[in-house]
């Protein structure tokens, strides 16, 4: 029998997005490792399902790691810009996220993934708006120093950028362990 899924749509602000995306893979991270943890030291701990547990724990454990730096970086930036001659502002508007779940209170480690990455995606797509509208306003600034700092906060976004979509790359190709 198909399991019936229902679409979930949330307007939440970048920032509680990326709080959440953080908070959520690092507790999913937590749970594996945790699991793998327990599974070190009794006799499955030289089969298939230990080296797949450990390989999902590395994976998690690194990518919590690698956005927990990435989205702090991105959250410093909004510091950088307030009060400059931009208008491009990210951080006060509201995004809608959007993800489906099964009907089921219980919701399995791969839809608890696929919510955390609609909220990365989104994240991301608004922004990449945000670098392209700082670029395109940057010609206008009069004051030299200030074109620099948004010159600055447009390379560093990119490079956040790109850490964002390795994240996101890599959290797609994780495979979850069943449970048995």
């Amino acid at each position: 029998m198909p399991r019936k899924w229902k679409t979930i749509t949330e307007t939440i602000s970048l920032k509680d997005a990326l709080d959440y995306a953080k908070s959520d893979l690092q507790s999913l991270s937590e749970e594996i490792t945790e699991w793998r943890d327990n599974i070190e030291g009794t006799p499955l701990e030289n089969t298939s399902k230990y080296e797949t547990v450990s390989e999902c724990a590395d994976i998690l454990e690194d990518q919590s790691s690698s956005l927990e730096e990435t989205v702090d970086n991105i959250l410093a930036l909004e510091g950088k810009v307030s009060g400059k001659e931009t208008t491009a502002e990210p951080f006060g508007k509201t995004l809608t996220v959007t993800w489906s779940k099964p009907y089921s209170r219980y919701e399995s480690r791969p839809t608890r993934m696929s919510h955390i990455l609609a909220y990365l995606e989104t994240s991301k797509e608004e922004l990449e708006k945000w670098k392209e509208a700082l670029e395109s306003e940057v010609e206008d600034i009069k004051d030299v120093k200030e074109k620099e700092v948004v010159e600055e906060v447009v390379s560093d976004l990119d490079g956040y950028l790109t850490g964002l979509d390795d994240v996101i790359s890599e959290c797609e190709s994780v495979e979850f362990p069943g449970m048995y």
